[in-house]
């Protein structure tokens, strides 16, 4: 798992009492842990969620140091010096630990965790206390050039008892996430050791001990379309989602999909073993929107049955048909306004009333079992009634926003839970088909007025005009429309040609605007009227633009 890296030595010009410095440093070598193919990270790289209390100092009162398990080589720092030390009657090798939010001794040093060419070093001349980031031992003198001076801060069972290779604890602990580093340095006097001064060799910083998060996760937000093609036998049009290319899925739509992952190149801090996604045990999942954009439910009259519906889920299919994950309402509540149905002619405001069978609420919330891996964000229709709304702008895709924090199963008392992942947009809901909003229809006889639509495409298409969809003077109703259940076909590669007067009947002003649908996509689609002026005689056509959907 750990290998060496190279790190280079500086070497201060040193004249002492007994002489000079021999030779220039070519390049000193450190290794860490057992010596692996050079290019690897030798650092121990640790799962911060795996961090536990159970294995914490408390520090000047206030601040926990968790300790750091290690096997028997990985904590053993090895360096070779690769120039001639000065001749001196002790040296002096000091260690300096830092970086993150702070790194410490967890036990007290001994002379035997140093060896100088194979020797144990013969005091600890400075600090190497628990909860110190400072040694300094004195060693003998007289090292050949390329010398190797070795501290090892592993293999040390914590509490003197004999342990398992996975539960020995190595010498360090850090505060929390972040990269610590180690510096080496070798002296001719105590005073220019705990100075940090006038080094005959250094070494570093290198990096010992990577502490970073092992979860992590992405949610990718998506737009599902309301299908304009619904047959009326399902519900009639925008009742369902444009089916999946297997026919499944028109009973929901995905929104949104969520990965949980675990890396698990990461180690365990307790065990010292490489973690695995079994330390997530299940992950919290709430929704937020706006009310009105919450989901499109079974209408039963009156408040949606929350028992036996749950307007969103998580699936681990793409088809939702089944997932770990019903998310239910917690702030707001599922209910509906017969009533006070908006005309459903473009995306859900604010200003909007909440139309029937719309749930209300702007938050739900879950927990899913299967806590890693892909899940999808669906919102469910199935015996839905009510025309499915545009909600969002397909742009941006965040009518709807998800939040993810997975909960953690080994570990639990660690200070360091998985973060949040998102909040996220999740996406939004738009619609296929043509709507075309006509400004101005009149049911005046001698206006003689048409409605003109022109189908380019090679299939026959219905046509249609909601009657809430009319935009009426006071005191005007529609007493007859253009309902889908009207059967107007649009014939393929031809026009159909309707005298508004003939079936479109208001009673009060003779004068409306409405939004027509028409089953087939914009490309194939032109919308126009036809009407003759009773003052001139002249005959005017007005073409209309397409409505964004």
């Amino acid at each position: 798992m750990l290998c060496k890296t190279t790190m280079r030595a500086a070497l201060a010009p040193m004249i002492g009492l007994l002489g000079v410095v021999l030779a220039t440093t070519a390049g000193a070598t450190i290794t860490i842990g057992e010596s692996q193919e050079k290019g690897e990270n030798p650092s121990l790289k640790v799962a911060g969620e795996t961090l536990s209390k159970a294995q914490s100092n408390l520090v000047a009162g206030y601040l926990n140091f968790y300790k750091i398990a290690a096997t028997p080589t990985d904590l053993a720092l090895t360096v070779d010096t690769d120039i001639l030390l000065p001749t001196v009657t002790n040296y002096y090798v000091r260690y300096v630990f830092s970086g993150g939010r702070g790194i410490v001794f967890s036990r007290a040093l001994e002379t035997n965790d140093l060896s100088a060419g194979g020797i144990a070093a013969s005091a600890i001349a400075y600090q190497g206390g628990i909860n110190q980031n400072v040694v300094i031992f004195q060693v003998g003198d007289n090292y050949p050039l390329g010398a190797t001076f070795r501290l090892d801060l592993s293999g040390m069972p914590d509490d003197g008892e004999t342990m398992e290779v996975n539960e020995i604890l190595g010498g360090l602990a850090v505060a929390g996430l972040g990269s610590h580093t180690v510096t080496m340095s070798i002296h001719d006097s105590l005073t220019n050791a705990r100075a940090g001064t006038d080094a005959a060799f250094s070494a570093g910083p290198t990096e010992v001990i990577n502490v970073s998060r092992a979860v992590y996760g992405k949610i990718t937000p998506a737009v599902d379309i309301a299908n304009v093609s619904t047959p009326v036998s399902e519900g009639g049009p925008f009742r369902r989602f444009v089916p999946a290319a297997d026919g499944s899925g028109a009973d929901s739509g995905v929104l949104a999909t969520t990965f949980v992952g675990v890396n698990t190149q990461l180690r365990h801090a307790v065990t010292g073993f490489p973690v695995t996604a079994d330390i997530i045990s299940a992950t919290n999942a709430v929704a937020t929107s706006e009310a009105g954009n919450f989901a499109v439910s079974l209408n039963e009259g009156g408040t949606v049955n929350t028992s036996v519906r749950k307007p969103w889920m998580l699936s681990e299919e793409t088809d939702c048909m089944s997932g770990p994950l019903e998310l239910g309402v917690t702030n707001g509540t599922l209910a509906t306004y017969g009533e006070e149905d908006p005309d459903d002619t473009g995306p859900l405001l604010k200003t909007d009333h909440t139309p029937e069978a719309i749930a209300s609420a702007t938050m739900a919330s879950g927990r899913a079992a299967n806590a890693t891996g892909t899940n999808y964000f669906c919102v469910l229709v199935a015996g839905n009634t009510e025309p499915i709304p545009e909600i969002g702008d397909p742009m941006t895709m965040d009518a709807y926003m998800l939040s993810l924090t997975p909960v953690l199963a080994a570990g639990a008392d660690s200070p360091l839970h998985p973060g949040t992942i998102g909040p996220s947009p999740a996406g939004a809901i738009d619609r296929n088909g043509t709507t075309v909003h006509l400004t101005y229809l009149t049911t005046n006889p001698e206006v003689d007025q048409r409605i003109v639509l022109v189908n380019r495409g090679a299939d026959a298409v219905a046509f249609w005009v909601e009657d809430d969809s009319f935009n009426l003077e006071a005191g005007t109703t529609v007493t007859n429309g253009l309902g889908i259940d009207m059967g107007h076909m649009v014939p393929g590669h031809g026009r159909l040609v309707l005298k508004t007067p003939d079936h479109i009947m208001l009673e009060g002003q003779q004068r409306a605007s409405a939004t027509v649908n028409v089953a087939a996509p914009t490309r194939d689609i032109d919308v126009m009227t036809i009407q003759r002026s009773p003052a001139t005689g002249e005959v005017d056509t007005t073409v209309y633009q397409h409505a964004e959907n």
